[in-house]
Order: structure tokens, then sequence, then C-alpha cells
């Protein structure tokens, strides 16, 4: 997964990042199929349910081993609730409503390269060639997957 010397060992945020992986290409797979027979908002509301659920459960267990939310964090965890869970899966079920599931999937491999523009030109993070290879071969991958569909 990197290029690191320590990239022989399995590290908790390479299971995190496979796991996130593997949980948005489930969503996406299963929002596709359902779109053909479930109007969006039907699926919008199932799958704000599910993700709730599973936020409610991960924040047990976050709170059961000590962590704490504070008062002056509650509108930013909200905001983020809203803005991109909400917005994100919105924009997601009407994407696949109308482009293949590849598509979108292979389009949603630009939000990291987007956050790391924003966060080199907003908070002055260094970019290391890794990132710079990195994004440029997503960015192939989005031109390549878009020159296909069409």
């Amino acid at each position: 997964m990197t290029l690191q010397p320590s990239a022989m060992q399995i590290h908790a945020g390479d299971l995190m990042a496979l796991g996130a992986s593997f949980g948005l290409a489930l969503y996406i797979t299963m929002t596709r199929m359902s779109s053909r027979n479930i109007d969006s908002s039907s699926v919008l509301t199932y799958s704000i349910f599910f993700f709730t659920c599973i936020w409610l459960a991960f924040a047990a267990v976050l709170l059961d081993q000590g962590f704490v939310i504070k008062g002056q964090d509650f509108p930013f965890v909200l905001a983020l609730a809203l803005g991109p869970q909400l917005g994100g899966n919105t924009l997601i079920n009407y994407a696949l409503r109308s482009l293949p599931a590849s598509t979108v999937s292979v389009a949603l491999l630009g939000e990291p390269v987007i956050a790391t523009v924003f966060s080199y030109f907003l908070f002055s993070e260094p970019l290391s060639w890794h990132v710079v290879v990195g994004g440029a071969l997503i960015c192939l991958a989005l031109y390549a997957t878009s020159i296909n569909t069409k």
C-alpha cells in the first residue's frame, strides 16, 4: 500500500482504508442495483438510516473506550454529518441513476486529490513525490474512465 520500508507490515490505518474501500464498493453496488427498482429518495432514506446505525454503534464503542466529545465539538460533528455525509450520499445516489457504477466509483477517487490540493493551499501541507504521483495516477484514471463511458 505504500513505498515505505515498512510496507511489509500491516498497519491499522491500512486495514481501515481497505475496510472503507470495501464498504464504499458495497454501497455503490447495492445502491446501483436498488436504484433501478426504488426511487432515489427512498434509497437515500435507507442509506441514511443504515449509516446512522453504524455511526451510533461506532460512537458507542468509542465512548466505551473513554473517548469524549466536548460540547464545543458538537456543531462541527453536526456540520460534518449534514455537509459531506448527507450531501455526498445524495450526490452519489444521483450519479448512480445516470452513470455506470464503475464510473462513479472511479470518480470518488478524486475526493482525496481535491482534499490534498485544498490542504496544500489552505494549510501549507507539504506534498511528497508519492502524493503527487498518486494524485496524477488518479487523475489519469478519471480521464480514462470518462473517455471510455462516452
